[in-house]
């Protein structure tokens, strides 16, 4: 099954545009990742299964 990661709305895309730099990209490559493979495919602590349809993507930033 193909997967297509979309942006809910402008306010979301904001958000994500707000992220620092390497947030963004991680964001970016696990997008990817879900395309490519699905959500099942990265399991946590990248993504969490909350319940039906409703997954939840988890971004850390990187620590000094």
């Amino acid at each position: 099954m193909a997967w297509r990661v979309e942006i809910l709305n402008d306010l979301v895309a904001a958000e994500i545009a707000a992220l620092p730099a390497d947030m963004q990209a991680r964001f970016m490559r696990l997008a990817e990742r879900i395309s490519a493979a699905g959500l099942e495919s990265l399991g946590e602590p990248h993504v969490k299964h909350l319940e039906g349809k409703l997954w939840e993507l988890r971004l850390t930033a990187e620590t000094a």
